[in-house]
């Protein structure tokens, strides 16, 4: 996982398992404690969020539950053509 804050979730194929490696990732990365599990003050949601994705009510996130976080809908959703301009059609050719 590299220092950004923000994040590539790929929409074509692999939703779930992306997703799955990406909360695997946030937990290694923010997992102070090396408990294998985000506390809230780990992991920076509001008490509400955490309560929403703590199913088990533990008080802490494991990969499945901050899955869930990842599911609902993005914050921000991008497409982006790649490719050389200058088609009639306005799409980029490859």
């Amino acid at each position: 996982m590299s220092d950004s804050s923000f994040h590539l979730i790929p929409k074509e194929r692999g939703r779930l398992t992306e997703r799955l490696n990406l909360s695997k990732e946030l937990i290694t990365r923010y997992d102070k404690d090396k408990s294998g599990k985000l506390t809230r003050d780990e992991i920076g949601l509001d008490a509400e969020t955490f309560k929403l994705l703590d199913r088990n009510e533990d008080g802490a996130l494991d990969s499945v539950e901050l899955l869930r976080y990842f599911i609902v809908a993005p914050d921000v959703e991008v497409n982006v053509h790649l490719g050389k301009r200058g088609k009639p059609d306005g799409r980029a050719s490859t």
